[in-house]
Parts: C-alpha cells; structure tokens; sequence
C-alpha cells in the first residue's frame, strides 16, 4: 500500500528556536515514545527500531536510514528510511519532508511524508490507524511545544511542562492514516544522526587539543 501523508501543527516559539530543537535529537526522541537509534554506520547513514501498537497490535521495525538533505536556512530536512517488520513480512519505507515555516508570530511544523507500507499495519482498519496517527502526533506536538518553551524561559522560571499545547492545525492523511508514527520515526532517526556526528567531532576536537598541549609541555 502506498501513502501520501501530510501533518501540520503550530508552536509558540520562533522558528528557528523550534527547527534548532527538531535537530536536538535526545530531546525530540523523549517526544516520541517507541523510537530509538542502534547504530550510526557513517555520515550519512544510521540503523534503528520503531515500536508502535496499532488496535490490538503491537509491532516493532528495524532498518535504516539516509539523511538526503538539511537545510538550516530554509528551515527544511529530508530522510529516506527503510525497514522491515520483527518477526513477520511486513516492510516500510518513507521519504520525509519536515520543513518549520513562521505563521502568525509563531512557527508551523509540517511533515510531507511518501510510504509504502506492507504487513499487518497495513492491513488494519482505516478507523483504527487514523485514531493511533493522530494521538501519536498530538502527543508529540504537546511535549515538543513544552520543551522548546521551557528551555526558552530557561530552567529557573518554574513554568509547568504540561501548560502550553501546540494547536494541531491539520492531521489528514491523504490516503490511509495510520502511518504515520512511521514516519515520525524515521525522521527523528534522522534528527539523531545530525546530534551524534555534531558531539563526536567536537569530542574529537578537544582530544587532539589536549594531545598538542601534552606535546608541547613535554617537549618544553
């Protein structure tokens, strides 16, 4: 079965504030219950699992993902993802849009997802996958609004983490709905990607520093 899926929703936060965050891959993973990273194999590429129940269902996918594209000026970041389904026949693959935009003084997130889905999940109910899709998103945009309002206000202002909930401007799937935490996960895979190479090369930088310094006392 192949998707077309479109989610929107809105953050009272600048939009570079929320694209940095969506770039923040630990904090966007504490958003998304069910998604982890195993391994980054290279630059450009990374392994991880997707967790999700869907009716009484639950399953987990593993696979890969590719990163095609970041662009920090135009707020946009596109991942390819493929994966197949633990302990049965089911795959998945997605291509990701996610792009942050300024709407009203404040940012609007909307994530284009194209999927092909076979398996179990995609055998469901289209009732059952439009109520999973949309709580999983309206669950995400809530503590994703929190954190980046929180750590505007910074960590001393007491503001309660449940207070602001991000206005879900639109959730309609084009096609069948119930993918879409699919998506949602390949692209935070992604996000994490981009943190991991960002930490290793300054963790790379400060111990070759420390190794010229050594150097330079012992040859003093």
């Amino acid at each position: 079965m192949t998707v077309e899926l479109m989610h929107e929703f809105d953050i009272a936060a600048p939009p570079d504030t929320v694209f940095d965050f969506l770039l923040d891959a630990p904090s966007v993973v504490t958003c998304v219950p069910g998604v982890t990273i195993d391994e980054v194999v290279d630059e450009s590429t990374f392994e991880g699992s997707l967790k999700v129940k869907v009716g009484p269902v639950t399953v987990r996918y593993r696979g890969s993902g590719y990163i095609t594209a970041v662009d920090r000026d135009k707020r946009v970041a596109t991942i390819r993802a493929e994966g197949e389904e633990q302990g049965a026949a089911g795959t998945v693959a997605a291509t990701m849009e996610m792009s942050v935009v300024e709407v009203e003084r404040q940012s609007r997130v909307t994530i284009r997802t194209d999927l092909a889905i076979v398996g179990r999940v995609a055998t469901m109910g289209r009732g059952v996958l439009q109520q999973v899709s949309n709580q999983l998103v309206g669950q995400a945009a809530r503590k994703i609004e929190s954190r980046v309002l929180c750590s505007e206000q910074g960590p001393s202002t007491g503001v309660d983490a449940q207070a602001p909930a991000a206005r879900s401007v639109a959730a309609v799937p084009s096609s069948s709905p119930g993918s879409t935490e699919l998506a949602v996960g390949a692209l935070l895979k992604g996000v994490v990607v981009s943190w991991l190479l960002k930490t290793c090369s300054k963790l790379l930088f400060n111990v070759e520093r420390f190794a010229a310094r050594t150097r330079e006392r012992i040859d003093g």
